[in-house]
């Protein structure tokens, strides 16, 4: 009667023709075979795009406002422009239409009158209120008693700062030599005339 085989009669069996089944894979097995694709280049050009996504967005918001900066910058320097040359245009409109400039000429015309020893013409430049109170003799009088004073020296006729330039009345304060003179020029029927003028030593 046979035997029933056993596990170990495998080993003893020289003529044992059967496939044998794989036990297991061997390290050695795996030599010959490349190794898988590693992923570090794909995480690496997906950081590389969101790094440049970024950059692009970031210079573009960084180029709007300073586009933005620059526009406000110089639209204020426009409108800064534009009301300083508005203004220098009303000045210049206000000091042409003004009447302490032309009192101040008004003034200046009548030194050079007396200086000039025209007095007759220098008389006349005075308002009729002057003429009523000052007689021209003793106008005359005035004038040669100061004649030294009155002709001494470059004349400077300023008008007071302070006063406006719209007015009808301007008061003067001027050197002469060693006095002073005294003038108040007023606006009489639209023409300036002098309606005081006194001298008196420092």
């Amino acid at each position: 009667m046979a035997r029933a085989r056993r596990p170990d009669d495998e080993d003893d069996d020289d003529f044992d023709d059967r496939p044998r089944r794989p036990r297991g894979r061997r390290a050695d097995d795996d030599r010959g075979r490349p190794p898988p694709p590693s992923n570090a280049p794909k995480i690496l050009l997906i950081i590389g795009g969101v790094f440049v996504a970024l950059t692009l967005i970031c210079g573009g918001v960084a180029l709007y406002i300073y586009n933005s900066i620059a526009k406000g910058i110089n639209q204020v320097q426009q409108d800064m422009h534009q009301k300083v040359q508005q203004n220098l245009d009303e000045m210049r409109e206000e000091e042409k239409n003004a009447d302490k400039p032309k009192a101040t000429a008004a003034v200046s015309a009548f030194f050079q009158e007396v200086r000039g020893d025209r007095l007759a013409a220098a008389y006349q430049m005075t308002s009729s209120d002057y003429r009523k109170r000052v007689p021209e003799t003793e106008f005359g009088e005035l004038v040669a008693a100061n004649a030294k004073n009155l002709k001494s020296g470059h004349l400077n006729v300023v008008p007071d700062v302070f006063a406006p330039n719209k007015g009808t009345t301007y008061a003067y304060e001027i050197w002469v030599g060693f006095a002073t003179a005294n003038v108040t020029a007023v606006n009489e029927n639209g023409k300036w005339v002098i309606d005081r003028f006194t001298i008196a030593n420092r």
